[in-house]
């Protein structure tokens, strides 16, 4: 039996609902997280709530 950490998705739907998850995550932890971070995000007018989509710069 192989072994693997990826959890299996249904479709690709669900695959881009589990990375958009992800990326959430992420950036809310980088932010609210690291002052460092926050101030680049701020300078770049980038917030944790506007991270709606995998979707940027004609991507996807």
């Amino acid at each position: 039996m192989k072994k693997s950490f990826m959890p299996s998705f249904a479709d690709r739907g669900q695959l881009f609902d589990n990375q958009l998850t992800g990326l959430k995550w992420t950036i809310a932890h980088a932010y609210y997280g690291s002052t460092f971070y926050r101030k680049h995000f701020e300078e770049a007018g980038v917030y944790p709530e506007d991270i709606c989509t995998l979707k940027g710069n004609g991507q996807l």
